[in-house]
């Protein structure tokens, strides 16, 4: 890259991307997705920039949720003006990122993920999630529950 000169800085900067700047939109498509390695490693920095299990969970189940209600509202023959209105999508990138996972992802596989998160989340929060302790644990058995075919 730097073609035959040193190195510095602000090369560096400008070809990584820094730990903080992990999106929490960016390791949610990869679960959808199935990119199993590249969520873990995505749930851990989120993790380790102080994100918690629970908002990772909610986050998910979140965007499942709103393809799903999209979904439902195509099926019954309604624009994107009036599925914005509805779900409170904002009519830009929200709105068109979750019109295109509702298209690419069938309804069982949606309806599958968002029960395996409800179990999830039920089991975080009651604590029979067994002695998993340490978040990136958990953070990848998550994953790795939702990757699995139903």
């Amino acid at each position: 890259f730097a073609w035959k000169r040193i190195v510095e800085v602000h090369d560096v900067d400008l070809l990584v991307t820094r730990v903080g700047e992990t999106n929490v939109f960016a390791a949610v498509d990869a679960v959808l997705e199935r990119k199993t390695s590249l969520a873990i490693g995505l749930m851990h920095h989120l993790l380790d920039e102080g994100a918690s299990i629970g908002y990772l969970t909610y986050m998910l189940a979140r965007q499942v949720r709103a393809a799903l209600m999209v979904q439902e509202l195509i099926g019954i023959g309604m624009g994107e003006d009036e599925i914005a209105r509805r779900t409170g999508l904002n009519p830009g990138f929200p709105l068109q990122k979750t019109l295109e996972q509702s298209r690419r992802f069938p309804y069982e596989y949606l309806s599958g993920l968002h029960q395996k998160l409800l179990k999830a989340d039920i089991s975080f929060k009651t604590g029979t999630a067994g002695r998993v302790s340490r978040l990136e644990l958990k953070a990848e058995i998550l994953v790795a529950q939702l990757s699995l075919p139903d």
